[in-house]
């Protein structure tokens, strides 16, 4: 605790905000994470300063993560290592912490985690303002934009969706050559997950659209799945010292094909 004390500390969180919920959110974050505190503290410290997030909200910023790290593959340190690759120039880009960490999520469902997957991020985000006069021949021919008429940026979810609409029956090859000459080589990776996974599908959007909850919810509801599962492992394991694993297997079978039936 005394070490994200300290890192909370360094980032500038005040003592109020991290005695009202900012030291909380890192214990969470550290037990979820299964990562030690201090580093679960820098992690919410370098988002909150990276997204320009004040001390009061550590602990909404260390159950964002947590969710996101949940949802798909890798830990809560490498959803930390992605948003220090690309948090700047998200947030630059008009992203929220929420929305950026979603996509981060989607590369995650595909295997990109970690800082190349923030690498990767970053430079497709980059190439959402057309760096040649081809890329913004080609977006617009496709009739995409990532702007609004004001230059406000029409949010990740909104661009994918179009996107993905204007990839709708164009061949492999004509793909190809529209998301090259758009992106380049090194963005069209993310480009790729845009169109075949969406960063609509991570659990808080899903469960605030679908299931119609606030968002601080979902991501409630995240952050006891995670805390479940791990004290679920933990019950397992005990359990199963004292007790042959086999027979309580074949239960667990029977159980859920009788549910199932």
């Amino acid at each position: 605790a005394a070490a994200g004390l300290n890192e909370l500390a360094k980032a500038g969180v005040s003592t109020q905000s991290i005695l009202g919920g900012g030291l909380q959110g890192a214990l969470s974050l550290a037990a979820s994470g299964q990562m030690e505190v201090g580093a679960a503290a820098e992690a919410a410290a370098s988002a909150m300063n990276q997204f320009g997030l004040s001390g009061a909200q550590v602990s909404h910023i260390a159950d964002v993560l947590a969710a996101g790290a949940a949802t798909a593959q890798g830990l809560v340190k490498d959803m930390s290592d992605a948003l220090n690759q690309t948090g700047v120039v998200a947030k630059q880009t008009g992203l929220s912490l929420e929305e950026t960490v979603g996509g981060l999520t989607a590369f995650a469902a595909t295997g990109r985690v970690g800082s190349d997957a923030g690498t990767s991020f970053k430079t497709m985000l980059q190439r959402l303002v057309p760096t040649s006069v081809e890329a913004g021949k080609a977006m617009q021919a496709l009739g995409i934009s990532a702007y609004d008429s004001q230059g406000n940026f029409i949010g990740l979810a909104e661009f994918a969706g179009n996107l993905q609409q204007a990839m709708k029956g164009l061949s492999d090859e004509q793909k190809a050559t529209a998301l090259t000459t758009i992106f380049g080589a090194d963005a069209i990776q993310g480009a790729n997950v845009l169109i075949e996974q969406g960063v609509g599908t991570w659990l808080p959007t899903f469960n605030s659209e679908v299931l119609h909850l606030p968002a601080a919810t979902s991501v409630q509801i995240a952050s006891i799945f995670v805390a479940t599962l791990a004290l679920g492992r933990l019950a397992s394991g005990l359990v199963l010292r004292r007790i042959d694993w086999l027979p309580v297997l074949l239960g667990c079978v029977a159980l859920v094909a009788v549910l199932v039936v």
